[in-house]
């Protein structure tokens, strides 16, 4: 029989209309099914004593969000994703700082905007610099950030330390303590380079009695040391290391301004009218030649006033 053209039009739109119904059925399932799927995978904190359990062992990456928040949402299919790509890797989270029994949690890490993503080693958290696409979460190094070196190497350091500032660990080889030290390469990649020595002689030479961390910087007394007991307390060495980042009389700017308020002391000023000024110049040295009398006491700092 013949098939008219009005009829073939028709049934062309039926079919069309069969498959655009079939894939947003199947678009809709996928979804559900993902849903169900990452809704076991992302850990929804409500509790501190959850959220302190769940971030001391191993790797996690913890999105401080608000339900609210337009950001917030545009990121959650992503997390999602990443949660599925990273599940034998890295333990994906959120935390609602809208809910009353997160405060806490949200304050003691300074949470100010959302979503604020954070990365937890062991429990030692840092914020998380990377980018917010899918490839930016799955690329993303999240092993400690340290490596062992010999020797020569060390000589090198120090012989570099007037270029770079870098943190070497001094412990016996398979220490755990050295993957710790390099979680916390993550917190302070920015300011320094993180290395391990497994040479406990080189430690001696080095002035430390044994296990230990040594800070070699290319300002103020260009060696910090700190020794380290039986137990490794990463909070310890953690405000060993930000404390010792910090110069001891320094130019207040916009980039480092918040660094230095972040350290809860009081603050010295000294303005100056240009740097080039033969009394300007004189106050500066004054103050940089007694600096560490105020160590860790107040944060010196400078700023010219004629600008």
């Amino acid at each position: 029989f013949g098939w008219t053209d009005q009829y073939k039009a028709t049934v062309s739109v039926l079919y069309c209309t069969y498959n655009t119904i079939m894939f947003n059925v199947r678009h809709a399932v996928l979804a559900s099914l993902l849903y169900l799927v990452t809704s076991n995978i992302v850990l929804e904190i409500t509790t501190e004593d959850q959220f302190i359990q769940e971030v001391s062992g191993g790797l996690s990456l913890v999105e401080f969000y608000a339900p609210w928040c337009g950001h917030c949402q545009r990121l959650e299919p992503i997390w999602n994703e990443a949660a599925v790509a990273l599940n034998e890797k890295v333990r994906m989270m959120k935390v609602d700082c809208t809910v009353e029994s997160n405060q806490k949690i949200c304050k003691q890490y300074h949470i100010l905007g959302y979503p604020t993503i954070m990365s937890f080693n062991d429990g030692i958290g840092h914020v998380y610099e990377g980018g917010r696409t899918l490839e930016d979460l799955l690329s993303y190094e999240y092993e400690p950030s340290i490596s062992v070196i010999s020797s020569e190497e060390l000589s090198r350091i120090k012989e570099n330390a007037g270029e770079h500032s870098y943190v070497v660990g001094f412990f016996p080889e398979n220490d755990p303590s050295i993957d710790i030290l390099g979680h916390l390469g993550h917190v302070f990649k920015k300011d320094h380079i993180f290395h391990a020595v497994t040479n406990l002689e080189l430690a001696k030479q080095e002035g430390l009695s044994g296990r230990g961390v040594i800070i070699y910087k290319p300002f103020d007394e260009k060696k910090s040391l700190f020794e380290v007991d039986d137990q490794f307390n990463p909070s310890e060495v953690q405000e060993f290391i930000r404390q010792e980042s910090y110069r001891l009389f320094t130019e207040m700017t916009s980039e480092n301004y918040k660094f230095i308020t972040d350290r809860g002391l009081p603050i010295g000023w000294l303005f100056v009218k240009g740097s080039d000024d033969d009394n300007s110049k004189a106050a500066m040295e004054l103050l940089s030649t007694n600096a560490h009398i105020t160590k860790n006491k107040m944060s010196l700092v400078w700023m010219d006033g004629s600008v």
